[in-house]
């Protein structure tokens, strides 16, 4: 699938950059919000400057603004914020198979997306994103079903990242909603097999129809 149309903000890019002033009121930056987007499956590496394909693959992503407290990273794992779903993210996902956004983009600078400005999330394609930092939950081999991981709170440091399903439930899980959950919220499939030992570690995802 080409591009749904020209975008005014390139994949890795944000609407004010990295410095630009981010006025208080929003103004026709708002016409932005929710627009669609359908760009080649790149990754943040590049060659000469140019950026390298992961695959034949399209990645679909829609611009939503941050109108969060705090800066989202490069392959945090966000939610919608209220009453703004579909155009607005407020934080990143913290609880265990909670419903969750999407990725935000992967090929952000280290910086990530300031707190009212505007970027591409991810929500069907391929994306790096972070392990959990619990190696009970991480493990799974390639095409293993992955969701949002446990955080304290959405500005922790594990905030964002995601665990995977090792195949089997307790007979507490069956009952509590965590099955449920895990398979209903289901962020995508994990594209290379995770160790217990890679935790906090970006790996390389593909999610699947978040919105």
């Amino acid at each position: 699938m080409g591009d749904t149309g020209a975008c005014p903000i390139a994949r890795g890019n944000t609407y004010y950059g990295t410095s630009g002033t981010i006025p208080s009121s929003y103004g026709t930056s708002v016409a932005l919000e929710g627009r669609p987007h359908v760009s080649p499956d790149v990754g943040p590496t590049s060659t000469a400057g140019v950026k390298v394909r992961r695959s034949q693959g399209d990645v679909k992503s829609i611009l939503v603004r941050n109108v969060g407290a705090v800066a989202l990273l490069p392959g945090q794992i966000v939610t919608w914020a209220a009453g703004y779903r579909g155009t607005r993210v407020d934080g990143c996902a913290r609880l265990t198979a909670g419903e969750v956004a999407g990725v935000i983009d992967d090929c952000l600078p280290s910086a990530g997306c300031r707190v009212g400005d505007i970027c591409h999330l991810i929500v069907d394609g391929n994306v790096l994103s972070a392990t959990s930092r619990d190696t009970n939950e991480i493990a799974c081999s390639a095409g293993g079903i992955i969701f949002a991981a446990t955080a304290a709170t959405s500005g922790a440091t594990t905030a964002g990242r995601f665990a995977a399903w090792n195949g089997t439930f307790s007979a507490a899980q069956t009952t509590d909603g965590t099955a449920g959950n895990i398979l209903g919220n289901k962020i995508g499939r994990a594209v290379s097999a995770v160790t217990a030992a890679e935790t906090s570690t970006a790996k390389l995802i593909h999610v699947q129809n978040l919105y």
